[in-house]
């Protein structure tokens, strides 16, 4: 699947008192073959952690790619529990007709009592239709009946999804390979993206982007095809461009230019969204002190320019496209002030490379934005967004349990100090 390879420290929650979350990857093992395998299930002989989300004093869920003897693959997640929430999952889970269809090897669903956890068996989620991503029959009916392919018929037997990035509960990525014959019997290959959520997230996303569609800043990203709101599957066009890797800021200027034509398009009322840093917080103040940094990540009220806004401005989510560049998942996609995006950014570039100065990471991306129309920044509101942003990074390092975790969140904190510093100073 694509995105950064993080090394974990599946131990982390045990070092804040959340021990009992921790499942070793030994265990993993043999909890599959007790409570998920078949008597013909081929014999486990790799496995390796793919996503991993921590919620203190709640749950850790951890997805594992296994591979078998034989070649084949299969994803576990390993969901422990600080209450008895397990119990109440098993009770009312029953797995779908899609899903049993979907699966191969392994059992969808396992409770153990003992350790006070879940094991599921993708595309087995109680939350995410993937399922119904898999079933290349289901799926090429509905592209067919919406017109989001060229004329013709999708062929289901030679169409395939493939799973690009699953985080449990959260999302299913897919590209979906639809194979079309047409009229005259000629045949074409038209690729879908697919996206599985949360049945309210997409709801949600699905009408910001149709709202988006509407605006001169539409062909910036894929169009959205088809929103199945029963599902939470949102449908959109592939694009054939080239992703930039994680932190690659080559093309900074470029990326200002299109922030601007983004922020050029006003967004309505209902499509801002609250964020709050409390969930971060709580998690950094196991590690750290963080109290100067609450303070200051306060956003004053004032009055908001409403434009639409990236939400996730990273260089990951751009791509290549004849020669422009474009953006990618636009889940986060809400009104918003333009600040927010470009200490998105720049927040990344500080919390990845110790070398750079504020100025340095501020310097090619608004000279792009300015130079391209973009509105006038407000360097007080962008100061505050750099250090919720940095807040943010250094908590989602703890959250993901990536290794050294707690370092990882200094240094993040540390640049979050530097800015706010700033702001001091310039008052």
């Amino acid at each position: 699947m694509s995105g950064r390879h993080l090394e974990r420290d599946l131990e982390l929650p045990a070092r804040a008192g959340d021990a009992s979350l921790c499942v070793h990857p030994d265990d993993v093992l043999r909890l599959v073959r007790e409570h998920m395998a078949f008597a013909d299930t081929p014999e486990i002989v790799g496995l390796e952690p793919e996503y991993a989300r921590w919620k203190a004093r709640t749950s850790v869920a951890t997805t594992y790619r296994l591979s078998f003897a034989d070649g084949g693959e299969e994803r576990v997640t390993i969901k422990a529990y600080a209450g008895r929430k397990p119990a109440a999952i098993a009770a009312a889970y029953s797995p779908g007709e899609h899903v049993r269809r979907a699966g191969r090897g392994l059992q969808p669903l396992a409770r153990v009592a003992e350790r006070n956890l879940c094991m599921w068996c993708f595309p087995s989620d109680r939350v995410l239709g993937a399922a119904k991503v898999l079933n290349t029959k289901r799926t090429a009916r509905r592209l067919e009946a919406s017109g989001a392919t060229p004329e013709g018929h999708v062929r289901s037997a030679t169409s395939r999804a493939t799973l690009l990035r699953y985080k449990h509960e959260h999302r299913a990525v897919f590209r979906f390979d639809a194979r079309v014959k047409h009229r005259d019997g000629s045949k074409s290959d038209c690729p879908v993206g697919i996206r599985a959520l949360p049945p309210d997230t997409a709801r949600t996303i699905a009408r910001a982007r149709t709202e988006f569609a509407r605006s001169a800043a539409a062909g910036l990203a894929p169009r959205m095809l088809l929103h199945e709101p029963a599902d939470g599957l949102v449908y959109e066009s592939w694009s054939d461009g080239t992703p930039f890797q994680p932190g690659d800021f080559a093309r900074a200027r470029e990326a200002g230019a299109l922030l601007a034509r983004l922020h050029a398009c006003a967004a309505p009322a209902w499509a801002r969204r609250r964020s709050s840093l409390a969930g971060a917080l709580r998690l950094l103040a196991l590690f750290h002190d963080v109290r100067d940094l609450a303070l200051a990540a306060r956003r004053e009220d004032r009055p908001t320019s409403g434009v639409w806004i990236h939400g996730d401005f990273h260089p990951d989510q751009l791509c290549a496209e004849a020669g422009a560049l474009r953006l990618l998942d636009l889940d986060a996609l809400h009104a918003g002030e333009p600040e927010e995006d470009v200490a998105a950014w720049i927040g990344e570039q500080l919390g990845e490379d110790p070398d750079v100065s504020l100025a340095q990471g501020l310097g090619p991306l608004v000279d792009g934005y300015r130079a391209a129309g973009g509105r006038v920044l407000d360097d007080e509101e962008l100061r505050v967004c750099l250090v919720r942003e940095l807040l943010a990074r250094a908590a989602a390092s703890l959250r993901r349990l990536e290794r050294s975790a707690p370092d990882v969140a200094r240094r993040h904190l540390d640049r979050a100090r530097e800015v706010a510093a700033r702001r001091e100073r310039a008052s």
